[in-house]
């Protein structure tokens, strides 16, 4: 995929944020919420909202231009937290714009709400699923992009130790 290719399917992924229906909405934020109790429909509703204003095609391609595209993708491994709503799909978006394969490890506290969100960009466009790879490990990986804490540094230290 070419990276207009792929801002065209996160614009796309934008527009429907935007066009939820009431009901498509109250049933993702009861879906994060059964997952993660911390997690309340004003707390996702704000990150979907958050989400949909980045992705347009304006302002995607006005971003991404400043950065340079790989022709040689490497797989990034990204371990998502789980503490916010959707924290890790801003790194998704790095690494796809970038022209690599994302290897996405979810929070077991938010993998509903990444996994609704590909599972959407894969229907709008079936080929990003070259680009995107769920996993329950980040062991063949080229780089790996972790957030967190101290505590998170150490885990991922001792996970890649070998």
């Amino acid at each position: 995929m070419k990276r207009a290719e792929i801002i065209s399917t996160l614009a796309e992924l934008g527009g429907w944020l935007r066009n939820l229906t009431a009901v498509e909405l109250d049933t993702i934020c009861q879906c994060a919420a059964a997952e993660n109790g911390w997690f309340t429909p004003d707390n996702v509703k704000f990150a979907l909202d958050g989400i949909s204003q980045w992705l347009t095609q304006e302002k995607l391609v006005a971003w991404a231009d400043r950065y340079p595209w790989s022709h040689t993708p490497q797989s990034v491994g990204v371990a998502m937290a789980g503490n916010i709503p959707l924290v890790g799909f801003h790194d998704l978006l790095c690494i796809l714009c970038a022209g690599h394969q994302a290897v996405v490890k979810p929070s077991s506290q938010d993998s509903f709400l990444v996994r609704h969100l590909i599972d959407r960009l894969i229907q709008i466009r079936p080929e990003i699923q070259n680009r995107i790879q769920l996993a329950e490990n980040l062991k063949r990986v080229d780089a790996v992009i972790a957030t967190g804490s101290d505590n998170t540094a150490r885990t991922f230290e001792y996970y890649f130790r070998n």
